[in-house]
């Protein structure tokens, strides 16, 4: 065998160093145009510049990756969903019915799916999507999903924690810059699970004035950074959205890409939710709902950015039940942190879902009602059975509306 000279030696010895003593973090980082800026800010086209306080994506985030090659984004796995058009089960025939009479009496439009034991049962819209120009709802029509936001927010969350880059029991202010003093008892893990005894700033009368308007979540939270907190973290549970809010900040803080981006690279673009976006990144999607108080009345207008990661996704129907069946697997998230989610603490409320019970069931969910907008997720894991309901009239019940045809469901089996 020939002698290695010097040099050479060095340089293999530091190679097998660096291989064997680095690994990939969990889950692996695909490639991304935005992968040689990370630690920058990317800032959203037509937003003022953030004031000085409470920052989004900063140069540096806190914690460093190791810059190893990472692989390209997995091919989503496509789901198989009927053509739109009538159910062809009576059990769809049953939901379908109940749906459409709720439509002559003018109490939901919007678009519905059903799915049991890996069976899509329904798949429809209802009503219209824009009554001035007759546009009909269809499975394919984006909705803003206003709070069900939080799920995808709080699993983004626990991807970072997989990666340890986050940690649930570290103060809110290790990741935020100019941290309020009073803030410091609060941490991660009661953001996630509302007892963060933080203000709601959407409950303030202000927001009344301004939710028209485009906002960053810097000028959300600088509504109430200097109020006090309100009970002592970790004591109670109150659901409210800056405690999403500032998940989205410190996802930013800590990822170096803003929320939307982050997203869309985690957990859209391996999904193939390519009809799922957030506000802050998202151009004016086409096939979009108006959102309407009642069947034909316009709602007042809420710009999403000003629900930021607490409430300003845009989605259908079938992204959800994407989303849904993903939530079945380790695929975006390991077991261990995927179970942390629906464990309920105070109030019945785990990590961005309410785990209750439904005819015996086990239910876990969330609704978003926003100016507009109504809708809901129900899972019932434990009979594989999902039922998602987008409305695009606040007026709509869709917590009752979910849990009906779920017992349609229980009550054909």
């Amino acid at each position: 065998m020939p002698k290695l000279n010097r040099p050479t030696a060095i340089i293999i010895a530091a190679f097998l160093v660096l291989l064997f003593t680095t690994s990939p973090a969990w889950p692996p980082q695909p490639a991304h145009p935005q992968a040689a800026a990370a630690g920058a800010a990317l800032a959203t086209p037509g937003q003022a510049t953030v004031p000085t306080g409470l920052q989004r994506a900063t140069a540096t985030p806190p914690l460093i990756t190791l810059a190893v090659p990472t692989p390209a984004p997995p091919t989503p796995t496509p789901l198989v969903l009927p053509t739109t058009g009538a159910p062809s089960t009576a059990l769809g025939n049953t939901l379908d019915g109940y749906l459409k009479q709720l439509v002559q009496a003018g109490l939901f439009q919007g678009a519905v799916l059903v799915a049991h034991s890996g069976q899509v049962v329904l798949d429809q819209g209802y009503g219209l999507a824009d009554a001035a120009h007759k546009l009909p709802n269809t499975p394919q029509t984006r909705f803003q999903i206003a709070s069900m936001t939080k799920q995808f927010t709080a699993l983004a969350a626990l991807q970072l924690v997989a990666r340890d880059q986050l940690a649930l029991d570290a103060s809110v202010c290790t990741y935020l810059d100019d941290c309020p003093a009073a803030w410091k008892p609060v941490i991660i893990r009661q953001l996630l699970n509302h007892t963060s005894g933080l203000p709601n700033y959407t409950d303030l009368a202000s927001f009344n004035t301004t939710q028209t308007r485009p906002a960053t979540p810097t000028e959300l939270i600088a509504t109430i950074r200097d109020l006090p907190l309100i009970f002592t973290p970790g004591s109670t549970y109150m659901y409210e959205n800056t405690d999403y809010v500032l998940l989205g900040m410190i996802i930013e803080r800590v990822s170096g890409m803003s929320y939307g981006d982050f997203l869309q690279l985690h957990i859209f673009a391996p999904l193939g939710m390519d009809n799922t976006g957030a506000a802050d990144t998202a151009p004016p999607a086409p096939n979009q709902a108006l959102g309407y108080s009642t069947p034909g009345e316009l709602a007042p207008i809420l710009h999403p950015t000003t629900l930021f990661s607490a409430g300003g996704i845009h989605s259908t129907v079938e992204d959800m039940y994407r989303w849904d069946q993903a939530l079945y697997t380790n695929q975006l998230l390991p077991q261990e942190l995927r179970d942390q989610l629906w464990t309920p603490g105070m109030g019945a409320y785990g990590y961005g879902w309410r785990i209750s019970t439904r005819s015996g069931h086990r239910m876990i969910s969330h609704a978003g009602l926003m100016d507009g907008f109504a809708g809901m997720i129900a899972r019932f894991p434990d009979d594989r059975l999902t039922v998602i309901v987008l409305g695009n009239m606040s007026a709509a019940d869709p917590e009752g509306i979910a849990g009906y045809l779920a017992d349609l469901v229980f009550q054909s089996t």
